[in-house]
């Protein structure tokens, strides 16, 4: 079956996510020594939102909805005719959109945290990290919508899918880089 984002593109996707977090830490620590840590982080969040997506997906064993047309279903003999449809028992959740999800949310957390970071900057600058900020989960929405009309899931499983990856990637980039403190005359 035909899809709209291949695996391949989704593989392109989330590595220019990484490298996107490691060139944003490398500025934001103004040192190229933040950039190992930055792609341990990246990939932390990318592995541990695999590991869980794997798990639910062959704890679940939901069908997807082009389970029939997969498995070639015979109308005559009432069952599937090909063997090899262990992949089709695993609709839930979307691992494209999962994946998706954590490399972008991670991404648009370190842009939000250089754009927090650079304040006084040149107008400019700002502005193009605000229309930046949002294009990740821009892309990861469109990934994420594709798997629902390319037929490969249920709107569920993007949901959830959507929701692991994201929730993933905010607790390790939370864990990885706290919050910095303010002075508190500059929070009044």
């Amino acid at each position: 079956w035909p899809e709209t984002v291949s695996v391949g593109q989704l593989t392109y996707f989330a590595a220019a996510c990484g490298l996107g977090v490691a060139l944003l830490e490398a500025s934001l620590a103004k040192t190229v020594r933040a950039i190992p840590r930055a792609i341990a982080m990246w990939m932390v969040a990318v592995t541990l939102n695999e590991l869980l997506t794997n798990c639910f997906k062959f704890y679940c064993g939901i069908l997807r909805p082009n389970f029939y047309a997969g498995c070639g279903f015979s109308d005559v003999e009432l069952r599937c005719l090909n063997p090899h449809t262990d992949f089709l028992h695993k609709s839930f959740p979307s691992g494209h959109s999962s994946h998706a999800w954590a490399s972008a949310t991670m991404l648009t957390w370190r842009i939000l945290a250089s754009f927090q970071q650079e304040r006084g900057g040149s107008a400019l600058t700002a502005a193009a990290k605000a229309l930046l900020a949002p294009l990740p989960c821009a892309v990861a929405g469109f990934i994420a919508c594709s798997r629902v009309h390319d037929n490969w899931h249920h709107p569920a499983d993007v949901v959830a899918g959507s929701a692991l990856g994201a929730a993933i990637a905010s607790g390790v980039h939370a864990f990885a880089w706290p919050r910095p403190e303010y002075p508190h005359h500059l929070l009044e």
